[in-house]
């Protein structure tokens, strides 16, 4: 990945850019404020994953070249918090799981399938950025694994509670900001500042529809 061309680098990077948007607006939006589920605790995970990657990033490159091509630091911190966020949505998405299979063992086995499915563009919108930041495919993996055990301590949570009294809406919400925040302002303007716009933009859409059809039919 460190020899690829600028050209292809940010046509990953915004193909990454767009699934992420895809994947915040289509699906973690839509369970953190669909109905029934709105709450403040919903929005105050949201102003969290605004503010917190914000944050991070302002104190990490304060002074930084607006010109310069992203560093594997800024990429590889960019595929963690999408990592974070990828977690804690899994967290919430096992509560799913565990209680649809403490109502009814074969749906909760659909679920899980269902979910396992349209994980994909999470994780390929992580390990993109972890890649181009110059981590092995091992490791990158690696963290794409480690993401995942959130979902069976939900699952196991959901199970022994049914899901009651677990409000995923902080979760949700949380994992949503981030995602929202990597996917329409840390990736684009790195992407932008690698390639020709036209390829950019172009690959953009691409990794939002790509994500789109993903969330929808998986």
């Amino acid at each position: 990945m460190r020899r690829s061309s600028p050209r292809l680098v940010a046509a990953l990077l915004a193909v990454a850019a767009g699934m992420m948007l895809a994947v915040a607006a289509l699906e973690l939006a839509a369970e953190a404020f669909g109905p029934g589920t709105v709450s403040p605790a919903s929005l105050a995970g949201l102003a969290l994953g605004l503010l917190l990657p914000a944050s991070w990033e302002g104190r990490r490159s304060p002074h930084g070249d607006p010109g310069a091509p992203p560093s594997p630091e800024h990429l590889r911190a960019a595929g963690l918090s999408a990592a974070g966020g990828i977690a804690l949505h899994d967290l919430a998405e096992g509560v799913a799981v565990g209680a649809s299979y403490h109502h009814q063992p074969s749906v909760g086995l659909s679920v899980a399938l269902l979910i396992a499915l349209h994980n994909i563009p999470e994780g390929m919108a992580m390990a993109i950025p972890l890649r181009l930041g110059g981590l092995t495919p091992a490791l990158a993996l690696g963290a794409c694994v480690l993401t995942s055990l959130p979902m069976a301590a939900g699952a196991a949570a959901g199970y022994a509670t049914g899901g009651a009294p677990l409000g995923p809406g902080l979760a949700l919400g949380l994992a949503g900001g981030l995602m929202l925040y990597l996917g329409s302002i840390t990736l684009p303007p790195q992407a932008f500042r690698l390639g020709p716009a036209s390829t950019v933009r172009l690959a953009y859409a691409l990794g939002a529809l790509v994500g789109a059809w993903l969330v929808a039919f998986f």
